[in-house]
């Protein structure tokens, strides 16, 4: 069934919600347009998500959307932590809708949106919303799923609907140099440089995990 379902295709936005002062943003690809009259939303987050529940108590939300060259510090920022214990925000320029809704300054355009209807689908809710706000920021190509995964070696977090376990290990290099796994959003480094001989303060390129994040893979 998964090799199936990895043919539909996706895009990638960043959603925002603020509610009762608190912020917080993730790294969604199930955001689409349901309805042209009125403008229609929907946005599936996961029961598990610091962002689903603001999102239920604010019934406001908002989607930026990404393109080709959005920075992947962006995706370790957004994607790779939650907002329950860190303020995602803290030292990094962001915009307001007139919801109060955070938004990414960097994207291609953001839609705001109240929502309107909330079905519980298993293990996401898929919130409905009603766009009250458009605003253009740059032109560019929109970020899709397959290019983040092909073109980025971006990878998803546990929480995705499109998240799926490693089922094997992908396949040992010829050399003895050992490989190194992030154990935060599990991108592999290889590279020529060996891992041993990095700065220490080097950084996951996907999740922006410090290097002390990394374990070998056996």
């Amino acid at each position: 069934m998964r090799k199936v379902l990895g043919n539909l295709t996706y895009g990638l936005y960043a959603l925002g919600v603020e509610a009762g002062g608190r912020k917080n943003m993730c790294i969604v690809n199930t955001a689409i347009q349901v309805s042209s009259e009125p403008a229609k939303i929907t946005v599936a987050l996961s029961k598990n998500n610091f962002s689903h529940d603001l999102v239920k108590e604010a019934k406001k939300f908002s989607i930026s959307i990404l393109d080709q060259e959005t920075d992947r510090e962006i995706f370790g920022r957004m994607g790779f932590s939650s907002g329950k214990d860190k303020d995602k925000f803290e030292d990094f320029p962001y915009g307001e809708d007139e919801l109060k809704n955070p938004y990414l300054n960097q994207a291609l355009g953001v839609l705001s949106a109240k929502v309107t209807d909330m079905v519980d689908v298993g293990s996401h809710t898929l919130f409905v919303g009603e766009v009250v706000q458009s605003i253009a920021l740059k032109e560019g190509t929109p970020l899709t799923y397959t290019y983040y995964k092909q073109v980025k070696k971006g990878t998803v977090p546990k929480n995705a609907p499109t998240y799926a376990a490693a089922t094997e290990e992908p396949k040992k290099q010829e050399s003895a140099t050992k490989r190194y796994r992030c154990e935060v959003c599990g991108y592999i480094y290889q590279e020529n440089l060996p891992f041993e001989q990095l700065a220490e303060d080097y950084k996951c390129p996907v999740c922006n995990a410090p290097k002390a994040a990394f374990k070998t893979v056996e």
